[in-house]
């Protein structure tokens, strides 16, 4: 990735970033070079190319899970970048749900009373803690790629014939992930069943 550092410096971010996503998600291109973009696309490197594809994201987040889902998706590709696609996903969903409930004035002053992160997805499903109207307005699009990416990870632990141990545990482990968020019923009930089977 090292040769790549300087790639936003050379090209325009939309067109840069594209060529990149196309990577990932083309069965004929390297599959360590594809895990090292995955990996970049998840936040918290702080490379300029990591910037660059940041910036791409930010405006194209929805083009990059649906390279991603795909990617997961497919038995064929290699397990690690599966199980980086599956942890990118989890932790921009995570991310986005995290951004829209620390704005909710209920949050923040459970916030002001305790100093302490909080636990929104435990106090809310506990009944400790009211996310208001526009709060679960704004969370619903990402309720719905959360509901979608669950019924695929679903899917991966339901196949233990053909899917590897590795891959499905990274799917329960996303699960779980998810189970801890502030969601309404409807897709708890989805990623309960969904552990519930896995443990049977």
């Amino acid at each position: 990735m090292f040769c790549l550092e300087y790639y936003f410096e050379k090209v325009q971010s939309i067109e840069g970033g594209r060529r990149l996503l196309r990577i990932v998600g083309d069965r004929e291109e390297s599959p360590w070079l594809r895990c090292a973009i995955v990996r970049l696309l998840s936040a918290g490197s702080d490379t300029r190319l990591s910037a660059g594809l940041s910036k791409y994201g930010e405006s194209h987040q929805g083009e990059i899970l649906a390279t991603l889902s795909a990617v997961v998706a497919e038995r064929e590709n290699n397990y690690l970048l599966r199980t980086g696609a599956m942890s990118t996903i989890g932790q921009t969903l995570r991310m986005n749900v995290s951004k829209i409930t620390r704005a909710d004035p209920n949050v923040h002053a459970v916030w002001e009373r305790t100093h302490t992160v909080v636990p929104v997805g435990e106090m809310v499903r506990a009944g400790e803690l009211k996310l208001n109207e526009d709060t679960w307005k704004a969370l619903k699009p990402s309720e719905a790629r959360i509901l979608a990416n669950a019924k695929l990870l679903e899917a991966i632990l339901d196949d233990e014939e053909n899917e590897p141990e590795t891959v499905r545990a990274r799917a329960k482990s996303m699960l779980k992930a998810y189970q801890r968020l502030p969601l309404t019923e409807k897709v708890q009930t989805v990623i309960d069943k969904a552990l519930q089977q896995a443990s049977d």
